[in-house]
This record gives C-alpha cells, sequence and structure tokens, in this order.
C-alpha cells in the first residue's frame, strides 16, 4: 500500500489542532426586542396607547469549548434554545404583566409600607404604578446572534469546559 504525500497533508491537518492542544470557544448572545406603548401622560389610563419605540434588551450570553469548532458549535445549540425561552419568559413579564409588576413592587415594598402614612402610601401605589406602566409594551422578537468561534491555542482545563459566562460563577465556597 502506497501512502502519497495527499494523504499525510489530509491526515495531518485533521489531527493538528488536538496534537497541538488548540481549542475552539464558540458563543452566541441573546437578547429580546419590544416596543413600548405609552400614553400622553403615563399615569393616564383614559388616554389611548400609541406604539412608540422599539427597544433591544440584552439577556446574556453563553459560551462552549470543544477540541473542534463543529463539536462547539453543537455543544451551544440546546442551552441557545433554553436561553431563547427563557427570554422570551422574561420579556412578557416585564413588559406585558401590568398586574404583575404591581404586585412584585409592593411585596418588595411591605416593610417600607407599614411605617408610612396614608398620603405616603397613596403617593408610592402612584409612582409604583406609573413606573409599571412605563415598562408595558409588546413583546416583538427574541433574538440569538450568530454563532462566533475563535480557536485558542492553549488548552482550557477540563472543569472549565462547557461553562456558561454568567455573573458570579466559578466562586467556591
Amino acid at each position: 500500500m502506497q501512502i502519497t504525500v495527499r494523504y499525510i497533508v489530509l491526515i495531518a491537518f485533521m489531527l493538528t489542532p488536538t496534537m497541538a492542544g488548540a481549542e475552539f470557544t464558540c458563543r452566541g448572545e441573546v437578547s429580546y426586542k419590544w416596543k413600548t406603548l405609552t400614553s400622553k401622560l403615563a399615569a393616564d389610563k383614559d388616554s389611548p396607547a400609541k406604539e412608540s419605540e422599539e427597544r433591544v434588551v440584552a439577556v446574556g450570553s453563553i459560551e462552549r469549548r470543544a477540541p473542534d469548532e463543529t463539536a462547539a458549535k453543537g455543544a451551544l445549540v440546546a442551552p441557545l434554545e433554553r436561553e431563547r425561552s427563557r427570554a422570551l419568559d422574561l420579556c412578557r413579564v416585564e413588559h406585558e404583566n401590568l398586574s404583575g409588576c404591581i404586585a412584585n413592587r409592593f411585596g418588595a415594598s411591605v416593610g417600607v409600607l407599614n411605617t408610612l402614612g396614608f398620603s405616603a402610601k397613596k403617593a408610592l401605589e402612584e409612582a409604583i404604578t406609573g413606573d409599571c406602566r412605563v415598562a408595558q409594551g409588546a413583546c416583538t422578537e427574541v433574538l440569538v446572534s450568530e454563532i462566533t468561534c475563535k480557536e485558542s491555542a492553549t488548552p482550557v482545563p477540563e472543569e472549565t469546559k462547557g461553562s456558561e459566562s454568567k455573573k458570579g460563577e466559578g466562586k467556591k465556597k
């Protein structure tokens, strides 16, 4: 059996990333778009709402590492889909649920409410209601960025492979 130069080069090319210790790091980001619904006065319940500007809110980014680019991209598919679903739920809770917003804010202020007089409670109620109305809108789209990959020359220790990039992760007690 005769091995030609072409086969040697092909085999060397296929084995180079693992032999050299190179790894691929791929990253994807998730965000959502929502349109604000504002009235002439935010506290005026009777005036008709009109659509205004569209806003983009970043939800998170996920990163995976693998010996080759295809494996790193493949490892991102399921986590990005979960993050996409979480982003849609988060958008709906934040921008399409007025009563939930008001209830959450009052729940967070329960300790303060007991110490306030009637007029201060009324002012707090109006402020919370106004803030929640300003944050109301319609979720229009969940965005998942194109997966970007880069090659790193040094191998990454096994315990950090496949980790999600989130604040506070990696701290051990």
